[in-house]
């Protein structure tokens, strides 16, 4: 199955690299547990806030319709019919 947005398989990647090399300049720097859970707790808000802005994806009624739309507003020949149905918009 591929991706389900281009960053997809790159960003837990980072999350796997970043987090122990946080959590390492953490333990080096003397910091205690409460502040290493402050940090990641901070990182994680951000991660759902940022998943929370990313926008749905249309469905492929919606993406036809919007395809229809398109098509009669400009002088393009064939319909959103001609237009190959995939699972993925």
């Amino acid at each position: 199955m591929p991706p389900a947005w281009p960053g997809d398989s790159g960003s837990g990647r980072l999350g796997g690299i970043f987090g122990p090399l946080i959590g390492g300049w953490l333990l080096a720097a003397n910091l205690g547990g409460a502040t290493a859970f402050y940090i990641f707790g901070a990182v994680a808000l951000f991660g759902a806030l940022v998943t929370i802005l990313v926008p749905r994806q249309r469905t492929v009624e919606q993406a036809k319709a919007k395809a229809e739309e398109i098509l009669e507003t400009q002088d393009i020949r064939g319909s959103a019919t001609d237009i190959p149905v995939t699972d993925r918009v």
